[in-house]
Parts: C-alpha cells; sequence; structure tokens
C-alpha cells in the first residue's frame, strides 16, 4: 500500500516545518489523532519517539511513531507501529515563491492475513489524509497554527 500527497501552503517552510515536524501538533490539524505523548526526552530529533492515540474505523488505536530521520525543516521520516501493521511515512518540504510544497508518502505493510484490512483502511485513510491537508493549509493561511 502506498499513497502519495502533494500540497502547496503558503507559509514559509521553517514555519510549516515547525508546525508538521513537531507531532505534537498533530490533534490540531489531523482528525483522527485525538492524543499525543512525547515518549523521549530532549527536542525532537532522528530517534524521537511519540504514542499517538487515533480514531480508526470506529475505536481508539494507540500507535507508536518514531523519527527514523530527522532533517529540520527540509524533511523527515516516521516508522509507525500499530498492532501486525507497519507504516513509513516520508515528509519533504521545498520553499516555492508563495510558501512551502510538502510532498508526503505513506508506506503501509501487514503481516499474517491482513492485506484486506489494510486496503480497507487505506482507502478510508487517504480521504482522510487529503482532508487534514486541506484543513492544515487552511489553519496556516489563516494564522491559527
Amino acid at each position: 500500500m502506498r499513497l502519495e500527497f502533494l500540497i502547496d501552503i503558503h507559509r514559509p517552510l521553517r514555519e510549516v516545518f515547525h508546525v508538521v515536524g513537531n507531532l505534537e501538533n498533530d490533534p490540531k490539524w489531523q482528525s483522527a489523532v485525538l492524543e499525543v505523548e512525547k515518549v523521549t526526552d530532549g527536542p525532537i530529533d532522528t530517534g524521537t519517539r511519540f504514542r499517538h492515540v487515533y480514531r480508526l474505523v470506529g475505536r481508539k488505536a494507540k500507535v507508536d511513531l518514531e523519527f527514523v530521520d530527522y532533517a529540520a525543516p527540509r524533511h523527515y521520516e516516521l516508522h509507525c507501529t500499530w498492532g501486525p501493521l507497519t507504516f513509513s511515512t516520508k515528509v519533504f518540504m521545498e520553499p516555492i515563491p508563495k510558501g512551502t510544497r510538502t510532498f508526503t508518502f505513506i508506506e503501509g505493510h501487514g503481516r499474517g492475513g491482513l492485506t484486506l484490512a489494510l486496503v480497507a483502511l487505506t482507502r478510508r485513510r487517504q480521504r482522510e489524509i487529503a482532508a487534514d491537508l486541506q484543513n492544515l493549509k487552511s489553519l496556516m493561511e489563516s494564522g491559527a497554527l
């Protein structure tokens, strides 16, 4: 499973990365994220771990996330685990004349007989993520974030 997203946000690169690269901001703009807990000490960097509580398929789910690469303000990569499902999220940002272009790539893998569950989750999450990115754009461009 692989998803790709592109969005232009009319805010400077550092401002966008400041919001998106700090997972504690996720509940402010991501509809499925209910809670976030940073589980490692120190500043955010490669190796920093978080635990999210998501509402997925109508239920609460705890998902562990770790930055496996963190290069502010240009890109980061997260590894996420939810039971037998694993996801890799890569986010790349580049300055454009009117702000910041953000590319997001998500890959998911399931163990065992979870391929159908992963496909169903992917279809639903694709719509949610696209809407969340539009929400991020609106909030950032209005100055609310």
